[in-house]
């Protein structure tokens, strides 16, 4: 469920290995409840099917403790007000390719200009000139970045384009260029799923192809880097041979920039342009769980609808949830079937009996809503 890649040693986090009797995770950063908890090692001891050990890698030894927490899994995450939605990822967690093939692709001076490149601008202005049209953009990326957080005109004049500039400038003088870049992956402009506005490279893997931003291979990033001159006319659904041209381009940027080798490329350049959309259409998955969390929230008269947002933790139960959503329906069937009845209803409640908390809930056979929160559910690892 948190879509963590099996390795048979672990380097960095979100990786795992499996061993004869235990299973090792490289568990990621990330924000609970309590607060921070930093990347570590876990492992996970294993005895007739059952958790026998869990220790930790602490300095240069395994230390056993009694339980340790990995990254909650999101089982819901809405928007309000501006339909935007992102995942935010820490620049520090990007692959380092990934970082270069954008600055190969986007601004390759990104870090040797003050916000604004007079040399990107002039090249294009000759381009154009000598094209009859715009065949080129001048834009860095700290532009593109003020156009999307504080721009609403996306009119292609002449006095946008003086505000971009002063706007970057700013950025440029105020933020380092770290923060800038990470901004950019946080913030760009990938696509549409209905009404909701698919913003950051994190959101748009799991939208494009179901997987962490992490665990993308080349040809998929640069599918993502070659929409961001425009999602819509590079769709790899609506427009699939212009946007497979333009994402050769970027895979020939990649080599030539050695991003990758020319045999990677060779690779990459002939594999299909295959996405997996995971659209969600306003629909959650788990409908009866989420308006519970709602209601609560709303009697405690909270002010979570906010530009900041609200993380909440719950003690929902996935695998538990899945499997009651998964029966749930064929055990009305069985019961109209075998006591002759119709308009058969009813609903679950799990609870858990160690901190009374709902595990699992349904509320009856047929129930949609839409949320508007973001909900987490934290995974425990303990002798049990």
């Amino acid at each position: 469920m948190l879509g963590y890649q099996q390795t048979k040693a672990l380097i960095k986090p979100w990786q795992f290995s499996v061993k004869t009797n235990y299973v090792e995770i490289y568990r990621r950063h990330f924000v609970y409840a309590e607060g921070e908890l930093d990347a570590k090692k876990i492992r996970v001891g294993f005895e007739k099917d059952r958790i026998a050990q869990v220790a930790s890698f602490v300095d240069t030894t395994w230390q056993v403790t009694p339980i340790e927490l990995l990254d909650p899994v999101l089982i819901s995450r809405q928007t309000h007000g501006t339909n935007e939605d992102r995942e935010i990822v820490d620049l520090s967690l990007v692959p380092e390719w990934m970082v270069d093939t954008l600055l190969v692709v986007e601004d390759r001076n990104f870090y040797h200009h003050y916000g604004v490149s007079p040399s990107a601008i002039a090249r294009a202005l000759w381009a154009n000139l000598m094209a009859g049209r715009k065949v080129q953009g001048g834009s860095t990326l700290t532009q593109q970045l003020a156009k999307n957080l504080l721009l609403n005109d996306n009119r292609k004049t002449y006095l946008r384009k003086i505000k971009e500039a002063f706007i970057a400038l700013i950025l440029d003088y105020r933020f380092s260029k770290d923060a800038i870049l990470e901004a950019y992956f946080n913030e760009i402009y990938l696509g549409q799923d209905g009404g909701r506005a698919i913003h950051g490279f994190a959101l748009a893997s799991k939208y494009y192809f179901n997987k962490l931003l992490v665990n993308l291979s080349p040809e998929q990033f640069a599918l993502l880097t070659a929409m961001v001159k425009g999602p819509s006319y590079y769709s790899p659904t609506k427009h699939a041979d212009r946007t497979r041209q333009r994402r050769d381009l970027v895979l020939q940027l990649m080599v030539s920039e050695n991003v990758i080798t020319r045999d990677e490329y060779q690779l990459y350049v002939s594999s299909p342009m295959e996405v997996d959309l995971q659209k969600r259409q306003g629909k959650s998955r788990f409908p009866s769980y989420i308006q519970l969390v709602e209601r609560e929230l709303k009697a405690l008269d909270l002010q979570y609808q906010n530009e900041r947002g609200l993380l909440v933790f719950t003690g929902l139960d996935p695998v538990l949830q899945k499997n009651y959503q998964k029966h749930f329906g064929q055990s009305v069937k069985k019961l109209q079937t075998t006591h002759k009845l119709k308009d058969v209803n009813g609903a679950v409640v799990s609870i858990s009996l160690e901190d009374g908390s709902i595990s699992a809930l349904i509320g009856d056979k047929i129930h949609m809503l839409m949320g508007l929160i973001e909900l987490w559910m934290p995974i425990e690892i303990s002798v049990r």
